[in-house]
């Protein structure tokens, strides 16, 4: 359960930060994510591959979240570009 919130928020948190920033920003956010993911394992002694899993799926679930975004953007005009260009040859 936790993990699954955390790759929900991990998501938004991609969507939020491609409103504002260009994707560069993704690298010093993975690195804080990576960092807190590494704390939580030395925390709870969890090993080297239960870490690995965790940052390759919070961290790709980052980067769909920023790809998300502009994929819903131009999803969402293509019906009007198309239905004015079919309105103009017509």
């Amino acid at each position: 359960m936790t993990l699954t919130l955390a790759i929900i928020g991990s998501a938004l948190l991609g969507a939020c930060l491609a409103r504002c920033f260009k994707v560069l920003i993704l690298v010093p956010v993975s690195a804080v994510l990576l960092l807190g993911l590494t704390a939580k394992a030395y925390c709870f002694e969890q090993g080297f591959l239960t870490l690995a899993a965790q940052s390759a799926v919070l961290v790709t679930s980052m980067q769909i979240g920023y790809a998300a975004i502009p994929i819903f953007i131009v999803a969402r005009m293509m019906p009007r570009k198309i239905g004015t260009r079919w309105r103009h040859m017509g």
